[in-house]
């Protein structure tokens, strides 16, 4: 597509109050269609023309949301600022028109997060061979890896808007023999109900082995009406922070040192409150 068919084509569909686009993964891009292929890096990357088109459609439309389709995460630092909402739709099948539609015109309430991390840039992620027949996660990936780096993500694990707003307060944590325990009051501070997730990330910073700062290990989901507020409770048994000792060849659980508990809505730590216990 030449500049001047972009342009065409969205002067002759842009010219409204507000606009939707839809950017989407393709078969070639996900490797799902060839033995022994992994998604590439342009899986992604949003084909080249996603930020100019965002930027000519603001000049017809009074907002442009974007609706992306794809099974995985998808890099959006060329026009993410240039939109006025973002929708993930993942791979909603036959009937996801009509539920996106549900969301975009305000019938029905999102409530997602998302399963992983976006960061800033690509450059962000770790180094590739994209060739390879098989493929090993190191240590550190994910929001693991960004925290490592101290590198903040564009959209943190977890994260998810709706049109409602919540608040939590109240953290507590405490432990006993088998377990450590959360619980923080939720209360739904908008103008409509809604959904929040509430997440359960544990650290262990004088543990005997290397570890991410913190991991998830538990959540809940929690629906609130219009000022409504509840207490919720979360929990990660100890054993669930084992590690495993080549030497023994078993896993080990360190029953005896003291974890950190955070408690948020997103794997950002801006987002957590924490306590040592």
């Amino acid at each position: 597509m030449t500049e001047q068919d972009l342009k065409f084509k969205i002067e002759s569909y842009c010219k409204r109050k507000r606009n939707v686009k839809t950017k989407k993964n393709n078969i070639k891009a996900k490797g799902e269609a060839y033995e022994n292929a992994m998604s590439y890096p342009s899986d992604a990357e949003v084909i080249y023309y996603s930020g100019e088109s965002a930027s000519h459609c603001r000049r017809f439309a009074k907002e442009v949301d974007v609706v992306l389709v794809g099974g995985s995460m998808i890099l959006m630092d060329e026009w993410e600022d240039r939109v006025g909402a973002i929708l993930m739709a993942y791979y909603p099948g036959m009937e996801g028109g009509k539920a996106v539609a549900d969301v975009l015109f305000g019938k029905m309430n999102p409530g997602g997060k998302l399963p992983f991390v976006i960061p800033k840039k690509k450059e962000d992620l770790p180094e590739i061979d994209w060739d390879a027949e098989e493929f090993r996660y190191d240590y550190y990936h994910g929001y693991t890896l960004l925290n490592k780096s101290h590198v903040k993500p564009l959209y943190p694990f977890g994260y998810g808007l709706s049109y409602t707003t919540f608040t939590l307060a109240g953290m507590k944590a405490w432990r006993d023999e088998e377990n450590l325990y959360a619980s923080v009051i939720v209360k739904n501070t908008g103008k409509r109900e809604g959904s929040e997730v509430v997440q359960m990330h544990v650290g262990a910073a004088d543990s005997k082995v290397e570890r991410p700062e913190y991991v998830l290990k538990d959540f809940q989901k929690i629906r609130l009406d219009v000022g409504e507020a509840k207490e919720v409770k979360l929990v990660c048994p100890i054993r669930e922070m084992a590690y495993f000792d080549e030497g023994r060849n078993e896993f080990v659980a360190e029953f005896s040192i003291p974890y950190e508990v955070y408690v948020g809505t997103s794997s950002l730590r801006e987002d957590l409150w924490v306590r040592e216990v």
